[in-house]
């Protein structure tokens, strides 16, 4: 019973109820078929607005597995949310980091298209690669036991992020070859101030150009 317990499972908060909830899709192929779980066993399921539900399976159908709940407890989130803004890489690259985003707790991630981006998406095809970013984030959040969901945002021009700078207590923005420097105002303020939002920007595979840098 207790290597059912570490069994994660998710479900949307519209299939919850007081004292029971429902699995549909892909998770009842995975509870079913993948992990072969049977009625009566426990697992746990996430909601991905950071509730933990322990659970007891009532039945298992070919489209849902009905659950009564046991438990649940409420996670806390961190103090700090960091959001990262992420220059678009080549290929499938963002896959791996919108799943490491995730695995890390990143609050939130923004794809930004910089001078040197060489990957850009129009509107029509981004419903698409958006859905694929979801449900790997989805997968990455079971495996990490993560309690709440990665915001993924539209892809941002380099432009519009600098209009929401100041929406951050913190923005890091490292370049390659660059001094670290921090004045002495700077460095007390950091010292006492209570950072919640920080904001991290990272660079495409050939770094950003001069004027982004400036």
């Amino acid at each position: 019973m207790d290597n059912k317990r570490l069994r994660y499972f998710f479900t949307g908060t519209e299939n919850i109820s007081e004292d029971k909830l429902f699995l549909t899709e892909g998770e009842v192929h995975h509870l079913r078929d993948v992990i072969r779980l049977e009625e009566n066993n426990e697992c746990n399921v996430l909601d991905g607005q950071g509730n933990i539900y322990h659970v007891r399976i009532l039945s298992i159908s070919k489209n849902k597995v009905v659950c009564s709940i046991l438990d649940k407890v409420v996670a806390i989130k961190p103090s700090v949310q960091i959001t990262l803004a992420q220059a678009l890489p080549k290929g499938r690259k963002f896959d791996f980091i919108v799943e490491k985003a995730t695995e890390l707790g990143i609050e939130k991630i923004i794809p930004i298209e910089v001078e040197r981006s060489v990957q850009s998406y129009k509107v029509d095809r981004f419903a698409k690669v958006y859905a694929r970013w979801q449900t790997i984030s989805l997968q990455a959040m079971k495996q990490s036991l993560r309690p709440y969901y990665l915001e993924i945002e539209y892809p941002m021009s380099f432009s519009k992020l600098e209009t929401i700078l100041g929406d951050y207590d913190l923005v890091i923005f490292p370049v390659p070859g660059a001094e670290i420097y921090i004045d002495l105002q700077v460095q007390e303020t950091l010292k006492t101030c209570r950072i919640k939002r920080v904001l991290l920007i990272i660079g495409p595979e050939g770094g950003f150009d001069e004027r982004e840098i400036s």
